[in-house]
């Protein structure tokens, strides 16, 4: 009997081994710092309730909310383990998370540091 799923494109493996490439990376970070920057010119208004939680949540994280990571009930570490496999992909993320999410650490720090320099342009 022949294993589709490993000769298949989409397989399981292929999918948990795939790596989000930098050009991914940098359109989350860059829709990321968009949020930001509405949530920083509006408030929060309704965008808790028409973003996805995840958005919700590291928007909150990059601008140090408490407030609203409370009303979601999440923390700064939890934003981190969410998003290392949106980064990294499955086993990467995973790999990060057991490695204390060095790279999703660095990423969101990166991150802000492009939020702040690109508050000065």
């Amino acid at each position: 009997m022949v294993n589709d799923e490993e000769d298949s494109p989409l397989s399981r493996n292929r999918l948990k081994s795939r790596r989000p490439s930098d050009q991914e990376r940098e359109r989350i970070r860059d829709d990321l710092i968009a949020r930001v920057r509405v949530v920083q010119q509006e408030g929060w208004a309704d965008h808790h309730c028409t973003w996805s939680n995840r958005d919700v949540m590291a928007v909150a994280y990059l601008l140090g909310d408490t407030h609203v990571l409370r009303l979601s009930g999440v923390t700064g570490a939890a934003v981190l383990e969410y998003y290392a496999c949106d980064l990294y992909g499955v086993n990467g993320g995973q790999q990060d998370i057991d490695d204390g999410l060095p790279l999703t650490r660095k990423w969101f720090l990166n991150t802000h540091t492009a939020l702040i320099e690109s508050k000065h342009t």
